[in-house]
């Protein structure tokens, strides 16, 4: 097995909105995908991604946080902080990281209904951009879609360091079927997507070790990087 830094992954996973600077003022929720709903119209898959991103932000942090995180960004997720505290190989239990991996489920399998949705639709809504303006590279779906598996398998990689046997994390994951959820939404989008899969193959090459650790290898399989 290839040697990787868990450490390393659940940091890239949380730097697109763990570190960033506070906002001054409340952060709405995304424009181009709230405009987009509002006009009743088709949302293409750049803007479901879009929206899957921002929705699982909460419960990456939830799985990914420290104490040492936490402390230098206490703003970072104030349910996780009032409610819980931070994972360690003490509270790291299948109890408390199976309701956190269903809500994801939860909010992946209500992307990928509409997904689903724009199935026989024409390529030029399939991959409109968030604010309908453009049709998007093939390309631009892949980083998106990366970006989501590399932030959750980022995320899982930590909780694999403070856990005190892999095997919690591995039942907490059986129980609440992931893996299927995972194919569910990769596949589904290389249906809809035309050469997806050249685009996306080198975005995700360094999960390979973290999916064989947690017995994913049927997500590994629907991305042929195994």
């Amino acid at each position: 097995m290839r040697s990787f830094n868990l450490f390393a992954i659940a940091a890239a996973a949380l730097a697109p909105f763990a570190f960033a600077a506070p906002a001054p003022a409340p952060v709405p929720a995304p424009v181009e995908a709230r405009d987009v709903a509002v006009r009743g119209e088709t949302q293409g898959v750049p803007a479901i991604l879009t929206g899957l991103q921002v929705n699982l932000q909460v419960n990456i942090v939830e799985l990914s946080a420290s104490s040492i995180l936490l402390s230098k960004q206490p703003r970072i997720c104030l349910r996780f902080i009032f409610n819980s505290d931070c994972l360690t190989s003490a509270n790291a239990t299948v109890e408390v990281i199976t309701p956190i991996l269903t809500d994801i489920v939860t909010i992946i399998g209500e992307a990928v209904i509409d997904l689903k949705a724009l199935v026989g639709a024409d390529i030029s809504v399939i991959l409109c951009s968030v604010d309908g303006t453009v049709t998007v590279a093939v390309s631009v779906v892949a980083q998106l879609l990366a970006d989501i598996l590399i932030a959750l398998f980022g995320a899982l990689g930590f909780v694999l360091t403070v856990v005190a046997d892999v095997s919690i994390l591995v039942d907490a994951i059986v129980s609440c079927a992931l893996g299927s959820c995972l194919c569910g939404l990769i596949s589904i989008i290389l249906q809809l997507v035309d050469g997806l899969l050249a685009c996306l193959i080198p975005l995700v090459l360094s999960l390979v070790d973290v999916i064989l650790t947690l017995g994913l290898n049927v997500v590994g399989d629907v991305l042929q990087i195994l």
